[in-house]
């Protein structure tokens, strides 16, 4: 029998970001966007993350979907079969635009409470750092909710998979996002992500990671007291008590664990169950 072969090919080129606070003409728009605003881009991203565009071609025409675009950006990068692509990572992702539009229909941004009127503004600036095993999820997860609150952002995806975001980078321009609402800048930790976390005008930090990772961020962010918002991995088991349905929940829990391949910082990746069903489960 011959042995599995791994296969490693180029798919593209990206530039690779920098010390950006070194960089003078670096530009964010750091004021709050107007909800007029809010809901324009939310309302069109979605929209446009499902649309079919048609572009005109010097040699006839092709005809292209951005739906398409994204399945197949995460299948080439991630790896992740394209019905888990669509199913999954693709459904997801427009999932939190849906939810971030329909939310703008009813939210009450200002509240009269007795003689008080509560009003809730954009915290500002805020730099979104998403990780490898969700590239649509985790990313528009983090721009339909900034985007829906009037934040401007910063987005760095993770360099295992950046593609997603180039495209929905496009998206946001096709639909009129004004320049400095939306930015994207490719590159690792210690070349973006640690100047993002140190960057005067972002007042925001939120990160999709590792621990260790998470609190670096959390220690530069303290410095000028930028809110954070973390979601780090775990390994918390999977508790099996012994009135439940064995075969159910062997099954459940072994898909829990499978799901994504393994890369899912919520796989519980550990089971504890009682002695008397430990044969029935395994078995």
């Amino acid at each position: 029998m011959k042995p599995m072969l791994a296969l490693r090919f180029l798919l593209m080129y990206i530039p690779k970001g920098t010390n950006f606070n070194k960089i003078k003409s670096f530009h964010i728009i750091s004021a709050p966007l107007t909800l007029c605003k809010s809901t324009f881009i939310v309302a069109n991203a979605t929209e446009r993350f499902q649309r079919k565009k048609k572009e005109e071609w010097k040699k006839g025409q092709k005809r292209t979907n951005r739906k398409n675009d994204l399945i197949e950006a995460i299948t080439d990068e991630l790896g992740a079969p394209l019905s888990v692509s669509e199913n999954v990572h693709y459904q997801m992702g427009l999932n939190h635009f849906t939810a971030a539009r329909d939310a703008l229909d009813s939210f009450q941004f200002e509240e009269q409470r007795g003689d008080d009127l509560v009003v809730k503004e954009a915290i500002g600036v805020a730099g979104l750092v998403t990780p490898w095993n969700f590239p649509t999820n985790q990313t528009s997860l983090k721009l339909a909710a900034a985007f829906a609150a009037g934040s401007p952002v910063v987005l760095k995806p993770s360099e295992e998979t950046p593609f997603a975001a180039i495209i929905l980078a496009e998206i946001f321009d096709k639909v009129g996002v004004p320049k400095g609402v939306f930015n994207l800048v490719n590159g690792d930790g210690s070349g973006v992500g640690n100047p993002l976390s140190e960057h005067p005008k972002v007042r925001m930090m939120s990160f999709t990671g590792s621990g260790p990772t998470g609190s670096k961020i959390m220690e530069k962010a303290a410095k000028d007291f930028k809110k954070v918002s973390l979601e780090l991995g775990g390994k918390s088991p999977y508790i099996v008590l012994d009135d439940v349905d064995v075969e159910e929940a062997a099954n459940a829990t072994t898909k829990k664990v499978v799901n994504n391949t393994g890369q899912v910082c919520t796989a519980g990746t550990r089971v504890l169950i009682p002695e008397s069903i430990k044969e029935d489960y395994l078995t």
